[in-house]
């Protein structure tokens, strides 16, 4: 079989596959996400870590074999802060995930985007103070609502009552067998 990477790269870069990758990962957050929030909070932190500590020991030394030292070094250490900062993720994620759905929803005219922001906080700090069933309905609204408005896209669908009604089943859904699949008391507080 004859490729060029140069074809692979037009395939990774096309739409269609981000589309359906965006629409996978919002579906599993949906249904997981409390599950993944601490194992996705440190592969963030690691990713966020190795990009910075390369691109600034490749700026300051232009040697790759420091960028590659410096890139996991920090990756690590951006890691294992994630994890223990574990709280403020819930509180930065819960808001994002919550400001995203209202802003998808209802717009962020006629200042709604500082109304938004106002509520993102609001339950950023619930989410800090009862962290399961906030985390739950958080990526269960986010994932759920956001993974069918890629799936109405991808299907050239546009019909938003439908694709609302469809994108709340889905929450529901991601709420309940979330909810079903967790303890009580599961998070420990640190």
């Amino acid at each position: 079989m004859n490729f060029e990477w140069n074809q692979i790269a037009a395939f990774l870069e096309s739409n269609t596959v981000m589309l359906v990758l965006s629409a996978i990962l919002s579906l599993v957050g949906c249904f997981f996400g409390y599950k993944l929030m601490r194992v996705g909070m440190t592969l963030a932190g690691f990713v966020a870590g190795a990009v910075f500590g390369g691109w600034l020991a490749l700026h300051f030394t232009g040697i790759a074999l420091f960028a590659l030292i410096a890139a996991l070094v920090l990756g690590v250490l951006l890691a294992v802060l994630a994890n223990r900062i574990y709280l403020a993720g819930v509180f930065l994620f819960c808001g994002w995930m919550s400001y995203s759905v209202l802003a998808a929803v209802f717009g962020t005219g006629g200042g709604l985007f500082a109304l938004h922001l106002v509520i993102a906080a609001v339950i950023g700090v619930l989410a800090v103070n009862f962290v399961r069933p906030v985390v739950i309905v958080s990526t269960a609204l986010g994932g759920g609502f956001e993974g069918v408005a890629t799936l109405f896209v991808l299907c050239d669908v546009q019909n938003m009552p439908v694709q609302l009604t469809i994108g709340a089943l889905v929450a529901l859904a991601g709420v309940m067998l979330q909810l079903s699949t967790t303890k009580k008391g599961e998070h420990r507080r640190r």
